[in-house]
C-alpha cells in the first residue's frame, strides 16, 4: 500500500487513473495510524485530484504532523489550481 501510495505521490498531478475502488482505498488512507500513510494519501489524492477528498484534506491541516500539513495543503493546491496563502514550515 505504501509503494503504491509512494508511486501515485511522485507522479506528477493527472498522470495516474485509478478505479472507484482504488480511490476510496487511498481516500481511507488519510486515517490510518500507520506513519507516512495520512501524508502520503494526501499527497497520492492532490495527484488525482481527486475534488471530493477536499473536506477531509481540509481536517489533515489540523494535524500536529508537520509533514502531514503539508501534504495536505500541497494536495488541497494541486485540486484547486490555486494556493490558498497558507505558508509551509
Amino acid at each position: 500500500r505504501v509503494v503504491a501510495l509512494g508511486a501515485i505521490a511522485a507522479a506528477p498531478v493527472g498522470a495516474f487513473q485509478v478505479t472507484l475502488e482504488e480511490l476510496h482505498a487511498v481516500r481511507s488512507s488519510l486515517h490510518s495510524l500507520e506513519p507516512a500513510l495520512p501524508r502520503l494519501a494526501a499527497l497520492a489524492l492532490g495527484k488525482l485530484e481527486d475534488r471530493e477528498s477536499i473536506p477531509d484534506l481540509i481536517d489533515l491541516l489540523d494535524s500536529p504532523d508537520g509533514l502531514e500539513v503539508r501534504a495536505a495543503h500541497d494536495a488541497l493546491r494541486w485540486i484547486s489550481g490555486s494556493d490558498a496563502g497558507r505558508t509551509s514550515e
